[in-house]
């Protein structure tokens, strides 16, 4: 398996894009992997069709960027994750 995707317990399938990129390189595997996990994929701060946070207001960092993604897991929890 990929090292940029790392399968939740739940059957849950979590795909992050590398840096510069967005989830839409995803967008023909994700349709093939639905029928078995259910795929998140999230697009980082500023890439592809998320919204662009101003620079003041948010550090654009590995570490920010790693930490947001864990927040937004967490908020999700595994009850949203199960199918």
């Amino acid at each position: 398996m990929d090292e940029m995707m790392q399968l939740i317990p739940d059957g849950s399938l979590v795909m992050l894009h590398g840096f510069p990129s967005s989830s839409h390189m995803y967008r023909n595997l994700i349709p093939a992997l639905a029928d078995r996990y259910h795929v998140i994929a999230p697009d980082f701060p500023g890439f592809g069709l998320s919204s662009r946070p101003d620079k003041a207001n948010f550090e654009y960092s590995f570490a920010a960027i790693a930490n947001l993604i864990a927040a937004f897991l967490d908020q999700i929890g595994p009850t949203m994750l199960s199918t």
